[in-house]
């Protein structure tokens, strides 16, 4: 693969970038595979559409965005959209498209398929959905569990060394709960993925990931679309600089991404959005830009999981999921 560096660093941890031959941005995992650094989160995709409406719009959204030069694609168990992947990904690689060896696919491990003993049949049920033999990436959704967390990574190593998944990883852990599982760790997590935008920058869980050869993936990149969100893209300051630089806001959001040190999981239903998401390569935000971005207020993270809170336990309050105090959004998750 010829490659050109391009690495541009603002934020809380460096991410190594690199142009493949077709000049599309990808970072390198510790595991030495390559991670396109633009993906595409389904998870958002049609949430406000049910049944075969759903599944329709996100096969054409899929293939939108692979036929734009997207390579990597963000699925998970509990989104309900792993067969929709499937299906886009055979259909494009039938035509000719693409090979299945160009794509980098990633689900993950619901937090009610914890244990050891559970990890293998969750993702062998993943792999059955998605029609593949592999996937690219396999994460451990969140840490949300009664079950020790090291006994579900053993699993997640397992099927590591089975070739079931090229590479594994977390999702949604707070430094506390990393602290308590990478000391016992046979294989270290290749990605951490979290939520990221100007709106939550995260920069503790960044830097962590950066410092222990981690790759950061942010999800939300964007802020999120649902109503009781702020939309980020509306943002004054990003709508400043997004005629400054002659881009979109949500390419505006992007880039900060990329220079905030992550990987970058936009979601999105319009086919012109899907292929202006990918245009963030050629060009970067001065510091003066990146720092105005950083300083948006207020800092709230959206997906706080608050709908796993009970009285009852075993999580009564945002202190034993994140263990940090969050504020409650007025939303699903």
């Amino acid at each position: 693969m010829a490659t050109q560096s391009t690495e541009q660093n603002s934020g809380p941890g460096k991410l190594s970038l690199h142009k493949d031959e077709k000049g599309l941005l990808y970072t390198k995992l510790n595991t030495g595979a390559v991670l396109p650094a633009i993906g595409y989160g389904v998870g958002g995709v049609s949430w406000s559409r049910s049944g075969d409406a759903k599944a329709k719009k996100l096969e054409e959204c899929i293939e939108v965005a692979v036929r734009s030069g997207c390579r990597h694609i963000d699925t998970a168990a509990i989104y309900g959209t792993e067969p929709q992947v499937g299906n886009a990904v055979a259909k494009l690689i039938k035509e000719g498209v693409v090979t299945r060896e160009e794509l980098f696919i990633t689900t993950k491990l619901w937090h009610e398929r914890h244990g050891r003993e559970n990890v293998r049949p969750a993702l062998l049920e993943s792999l059955a959905k998605l029609n593949m033999d592999y996937v690219d990436l396999y994460l451990v959704h969140t840490p949300f569990s009664t079950v020790p967390l090291h006994e579900t990574w053993e699993g997640m190593e397992e099927i590591h060394m089975e070739g079931l998944a090229k590479a594994i990883g977390i999702s949604n852990f707070s430094l506390k709960k990393l602290g308590d599982l990478l000391p016992r760790v046979s294989i270290r997590p290749a990605v951490h993925q979290i939520e990221v935008h100007p709106g939550w920058r995260n920069d503790d869980l960044i830097s962590h990931a950066h410092a222990n050869g981690i790759v950061p993936t942010a999800y939300f990149p964007l802020g999120g679309a649902r109503p009781e969100f702020e939309k980020l893209w509306e943002n004054e300051t990003v709508k400043q600089i997004a005629q400054k630089v002659s881009k979109n806001p949500g390419q505006v959001l992007l880039r900060w991404g990329l220079q905030h040190g992550c990987v970058v999981l936009p979601t999105s239903e319009n086919p012109e959005r899907i292929k202006g998401n990918l245009d963030v390569a050629d060009w970067s935000l001065s510091e003066e830009d990146y720092d105005a971005l950083c300083r948006i207020s207020p800092q709230k993270k959206r997906i706080t999981f608050q709908n796993m809170l009970s009285d009852n336990g075993p999580f009564k309050s945002f202190d034993d999921l994140w263990d940090e105090k969050l504020e409650k959004v007025n939303g699903r998750m």
